[in-house]
């Protein structure tokens, strides 16, 4: 898998460990002149963040859409694309979200005891997390009701560029 990522988007994050789940604390800063989004879930019905494990060994942690190219499968529905949340100019957000240990797989296109997923690794994992910035389709994408979270068909996943941090060892 080919992972991109953008200068002017800044990500730091931080891994938390307990006996029961791994916490994950990311910043991203928006250098652009204009807004950003970033895909705010996992583009699947379960779960707090995709949890694929990778041919390489890793295991990618994500809040991003999972696109067809991504399946090797025919599908016959595409799985829900993620709500985006806005970063404006300058702005850093600051989120956090939990995955259960030990990691169960949960990828958006194919079942984790699929044959054609890597296996989920023993531990220690080697995780990263890499989330997905995404340009809106329509002039003013509209937000959802009650949320500071942006509905997610207004924005072309076609574009999406992955931001990775560093992989950390858990």
């Amino acid at each position: 898998m080919v992972v991109t990522s953008d200068d002017s988007v800044e990500m730091t994050t931080e891994f938390v460990v307990s006996a029961d789940r791994l916490t994950i604390r990311f910043q991203v800063t928006n250098h652009r002149d204009t807004d950003i989004y970033l895909a705010s879930r996992a583009n699947s019905t379960i779960g707090s963040a995709n949890l694929v494990p990778r041919s390489d060994g890793v295991v990618e942690i994500s809040h991003r859409k999972y696109t067809a190219p991504e399946c090797p499968v025919l599908l016959y529905a595409p799985p829900p694309r993620p709500p985006t949340l806005r970063v404006q100019p300058n702005q850093t957000v600051t989120e956090e979200f939990h995955v259960p240990v030990p990691f169960v797989g949960n990828h958006p296109l194919l079942a984790d005891e699929d044959d054609f997923l890597a296996p989920m690794p023993p531990r220690p994992y080697r995780t990263v997390f890499c989330i997905g910035v995404v340009p809106p389709a329509v002039d003013q994408p509209h937000q959802q009701k009650h949320s500071h979270l942006y509905e997610a068909m207004d924005f072309d996943f076609d574009k999406q560029v992955n931001i990775c941090g560093p992989v950390h060892t858990v």
